[in-house]
């Protein structure tokens, strides 16, 4: 007799840690791209139809446009501190007509992307009509054309010279949320991939970051596009070959992070079908030759290159202006704070939300694929204590992190989506917590960027709605009369007890040579930020510009001479 579906028993309910459960589990936490191909039936905890999956990959071109689109409202920001320094490296190479930056402190990765920003400038140069004396006499002096070297150099640093600099620099980050959606395709599913690449592209502090001219936010890109070959390589057994050529571009972008050889090598030694020592030498040569492609100043200028590697080793093991923190336990706590309550979201509930969700992914991930996720994890425990052990606390060496981040926290939410009725709402709701807001304040910053209203009408219509006790410095004091007519009552020049909280301008304390230089890395010192949003002041307190901070007195505690600060 055949019973209706609603009499039918019910099937026996897996075990954890019966193999047979980790198939249908989702399409697929493990194996996604081959469930894909298959179709995944109703019963499956997670994850649409197969031909639905793929109709919303197309989705991370919204969401890559999204970034793209916000971040280049945004490049008209300002000064920031490397820009003078890649400008000179372009110079140097046109004084001495090479394409070498005659600085290494960096790898030439930013250089040649610099050399990029020129190219309209190159372009006009009639090179075409460049002939020698004599057909037979080679090596004789190119004559033809004169190549306008100084007007170049004054072009270099020009406003659009910069700007256009910057959409190169955020172009190529952008694409870090095409190479990451397709590493959570390959290590999960397509649904895990779209979280993956929506989690990176709403990131507060990924975005911007990438309107930097700084290697970053290109090694986020870099890293993930390794990942996504890593794991493909991994899964279907193809070659490890463009992995290590991702290796070397990454490594071309910022030495620390050849950190991610370490995947790389243990990945080879632990493939079946392969004989390692023939593999890996095969692979560290394909690295080196794009390191070397890439900054063949190593070669070329070997004295300078170790003098300027040796110099930035140094300069992290002594401190740096502003952003000197202690090594150790001191520096690790500072650590752990930016990436539990910032990197994942400016709002710190939702940071800790994400947190929560890297710790539940890579717990899932260690039951699937433990050998993997140790490998993976391994990677920023690494980086953590290298870090850690400096006496420099940039947040911008913490972006590295984020490409983990986000797989581990895609495959925390898609598990954690396996328990409700509906696999996919969970997930769904959990990434758009963490979208929406993200893309508001990508929105508000871009905004902010673009008003160029005094930052003083916005303070002023703040103190009038306000009954707090506010100490103002001097010099604010006197902007904010002149803007009023009068100073409020609650508003005092100077410092003194009942006084809640207290007003100034950054730029005004970097003027005022009777103050230490107020450092940077004070999370949740500040209650409002009036001017362009354009960085987070509280990790970044040496970008000035025009902007007026209201922060709780505590902060005094930054200064060893504070009283001058009001003087």
């Amino acid at each position: 007799m055949n019973l209706p579906d609603s009499h039918k028993p019910a099937p026996e309910a897996p075990q954890d840690g019966d193999p047979s459960t980790d198939a249908p589990l989702q399409a697929s936490i493990i194996e996604g791209t081959e469930q894909e191909a298959e179709g995944v039936t109703d019963d499956a905890p997670i994850g649409p139809p197969a031909k639905l999956n793929k109709h919303w990959g197309w989705l991370v071109l919204v969401i890559l446009g999204w970034f793209a689109w916000t971040g280049s409202r945004g490049l008209d920001f300002g000064r920031y501190w490397d820009d003078p320094l890649h400008q000179r490296n372009l110079q140097h190479a046109l004084d001495h007509g090479r394409l070498l930056p005659g600085w290494y402190n960096y790898p030439s990765m930013t250089f040649l992307l610099s050399v990029g920003a020129l190219a309209p400038e190159l372009s006009e140069i009639p090179w075409g009509e460049m002939k020698i004396r004599h057909e037979r006499r080679v090596g004789q002096e190119i004559q033809g054309i004169t190549i306008p070297t100084q007007d170049l150099k004054d072009r270099v640093g020009s406003p659009r010279f910069v700007q256009r600099q910057r959409k190169i620099f955020l172009g190529l980050a952008s694409l870090a949320l095409l190479w990451i959606f397709l590493a959570g395709r390959e290590a999960m599913n397509t649904l895990g991939g779209l979280w993956a690449a929506t989690a990176l592209g709403t990131s507060w502090e990924f975005a911007y970051h990438a309107r930097w001219v700084a290697p970053d936010p290109i090694l986020v890109q870099f890293a993930s596009l390794f990942l996504w070959l890593l794991l493909r390589a991994r899964r279907n057994g193809g070659s490890l070959v463009p992995a290590a050529m991702a290796l070397g571009a990454v490594i071309s972008t910022k030495y620390t992070g050849g950190i991610l050889l370490l995947p790389l090598l243990v990945s080879a030694w632990n493939r079946r079908g392969t004989r390692p020592k023939d593999e890996i030498p095969v692979l560290l040569l394909a690295m080196t030759a794009t390191f070397i492609a890439i900054t063949p100043g190593c070669l070329v200028e070997p004295q300078l290159f170790l003098r300027d590697v040796l110099w930035e080793v140094e300069h992290y093991g002594l401190g740096a202006y502003g952003y000197t923190v202690a090594p150790g336990l001191s520096h690790m706590g500072l650590i752990i704070h930016y990436l539990g309550r910032t990197l994942g979201s400016a709002h710190a509930p939702l940071a800790a939300m994400f947190s929560l969700l890297v710790f539940s992914g890579m717990v899932v991930w260690a039951r699937r694929k433990p050998n993997e996720m140790i490998l993976l994890a391994a990677v920023p425990c690494l980086l953590a204590l290298l870090f850690s052990s400096q006496r420099v606390f940039f947040a911008r060496n913490m972006l590295l992190f984020l490409p983990f981040g986000v797989l581990f926290a895609a495959q925390g939410a898609l598990w954690l989506g396996r328990w409700a009725r509906y696999p996919m709402v969970l997930p769904l709701c959990l990434v758009t917590a963490l979208a929406i807001p993200g893309a508001l304040r990508q929105e508000a910053s871009a905004s902010s960027i673009e008003d160029h209203r005094p930052p003083i009408e916005a303070f002023a219509d703040w103190i009038n709605s306000h009954e707090k006790q506010v100490g103002l410095t001097p010099e604010l004091a006197g902007e904010l009369e002149s803007h009023l007519g009068e100073l409020p009552d609650h508003c005092v020049t100077g410092f003194s007890p009942p006084t809640e909280l207290i007003a100034f301008r950054p730029a005004q304390v970097a003027r005022n040579q009777n103050v230490e230089l107020l450092g940077s890395n004070l999370p949740g010192s500040t209650e409002h930020i009036f001017g362009p949003l354009d960085v987070n002041w509280e990790w970044y307190t040496t970008f000035h510009p025009s902007r007026i901070v209201v922060a709780r007195p505590e902060i005094l505690t930054q200064f060893t001479n504070w009283e001058a600060f009001f003087k």
